[in-house]
């Protein structure tokens, strides 16, 4: 190769390595690293049953056709009065804030109505029977049961057995007999729940409760008046007279020590009167109490009136006082019981006990005729 061309082939090679790029080593690459996790465990089995969630109804149901006779509504003492298709009088106080549901029947004729020759089964004893949890009893002149639940459905069902069944043993079947007719009831009911729905319920239950045929029954169908010849001592007493009323029974049911055992109630047909159970005998028990002695009892008289079985009590007691009208003075009377008991003078109780003590130290006065319904 001649010289000349040798020196430029160098040149050439030369300038090329310059004009190349210098080598650069890359980045190493990051590895993101993912956490695997292990596969979820099978669901546990469930052994409890879910809970179901009642839904409330929004309206109330139906009331069955042709179930109530009359409806009369008293806004002011949140009071409403039924007469059910089978004559079964039901008056129910709306208590919006009571714990749970109560009912008192009551009617205005007991043992003292009946022949001489019955009312040996009644006399000696506290007349009791019950039907599960309502006890029900056959006083002097009025046949009662109570009965408290947690849901109105439970207290009326309660309710249908003291006409329908036979009481748990061993009761007297004449206490069951007692209950033989509906019609001649009043039950009295108190709750939380509004008017518009109790009135189905009672529909439904008890305005189709039966009549049956009973000795008890039967004897009140005799003909005449029968007279209340067993009875210790009676006076005239009336409406105006129930707050006194109700510290004299409080007063006796003290001195006695037998509670319930000791009865007073307003009976008669054509009048009122105050009539206390043959049980109480002797002079020391209807002596004359002292102004101390009244106080505390009107106290205790007072409250009881106010708790939620005295107002069914006073409600009851309403439907029982004769007059032009059913009832005879207006549901806010009964009510304002606790209230009248606390004004009650002790002078208009203390004269009640003395009327009472002559009756019972005197001869009996003529028997108290009341008529059969």
């Amino acid at each position: 190769m001649r010289p000349a061309a040798l020196v430029l082939l160098i040149a050439l090679v030369g300038g090329c390595a310059t004009s190349a790029p210098a080598s650069v080593i890359a980045p190493r690459p990051e590895i993101e690293v993912v956490a695997v996790e292990p596969p979820a465990p099978p669901p546990l089995r469930v052994t409890e049953a879910p809970e179901v969630v009642e839904i409330t109804p929004v309206d109330p149901p139906p009331v069955p056709e042709r179930r109530i006779d009359r409806r009369s509504i008293y806004e002011q003492a949140g009071v409403t009065e039924w007469t059910l298709a089978n004559g079964v009088t039901v008056v129910y106080l709306h208590e919006p804030d009571a714990d749970s549901y109560r009912a008192r029947l009551q009617a205005p004729t007991g043992w003292a109505s009946l022949p001489a020759s019955m009312q040996a089964v009644f006399r000696d004893t506290d007349g009791a029977a019950s039907w599960g949890e309502v006890v029900g009893r056959v006083e002097p002149t009025r046949r009662v049961a109570v009965a408290r639940a947690a849901t109105l459905a439970e207290l009326v069902d309660s309710i249908r057995p003291l006409f329908r069944e036979r009481p748990d043993p061993p009761a007297s079947e004449a206490v069951a007999s007692a209950f033989d007719r509906p019609a001649q009831f009043v039950v009295t009911m108190s709750g939380p729940a509004e008017r518009e729905w109790v009135e189905p319920v009672i529909a439904s239950s008890l305005a189709t409760l039966p009549n049956r045929d009973s000795s008890f029954g039967l004897a009140l169908d005799a003909p005449g008046p029968i007279t209340t010849a067993g009875l210790v001592s009676q006076i005239d007493a009336g409406w105006a007279d129930l707050p006194a009323i109700a510290v004299l029974n409080r007063l006796l049911s003290d001195r006695s020590g037998r509670g319930e055992a000791v009865r007073l109630g307003l009976s008669g047909s054509t009048g009122t009167a105050l009539v206390v159970d043959p049980l109480l005998t002797g002079a020391e028990l209807f002596q004359v109490p002292s102004e101390d002695e009244i106080r505390l009892a009107r106290t205790e008289a007072a409250r009881a009136a106010a708790s939620p079985d005295g107002r069914l009590f006073a409600l009851s007691m309403l439907y029982e006082v004769p007059g032009a009208s059913r009832p005879a003075h207006p549901p806010l009377d009964a009510l304002a019981l606790p209230g009248r008991i606390e004004r009650t003078p002790p002078g208009r109780v203390a004269d009640l006990f003395r009327r009472l003590a002559d009756a019972a130290a005197g001869p009996m006065p003529p028997p108290l005729p009341i008529q059969p319904e």
